[in-house]
């Protein structure tokens, strides 16, 4: 799953760092374009992905936290 992250006033690297810490998120990369963090998490099931999510929202900085499934298809 990626979550596109919206950061207020607090630098990037500032918020990157601070939800690269949180359980479940594999990676967190400052981009440019109208998202300002790319953040990829990996959860077991539904709830786990919850709680992460609200975790990353709740980071600092945070000011809006969208959603995108990674589909793998066997190929």
């Amino acid at each position: 799953m990626r979550k596109k992250v919206l950061t207020g006033s607090v630098l990037v690297a500032v918020c990157c760092a601070e939800i690269s810490k949180i359980p479940g998120v594999v990676k967190a990369d400052g981009v440019t374009g109208p998202y300002d963090v790319i953040v990829h998490v990996q959860a077991e099931d539904t709830e786990q992905l919850l709680l992460v999510t609200a975790n990353v929202h709740s980071a600092e900085g945070v000011t809006r936290v969208s959603s995108t499934p990674i589909a793998h298809v066997p190929g």
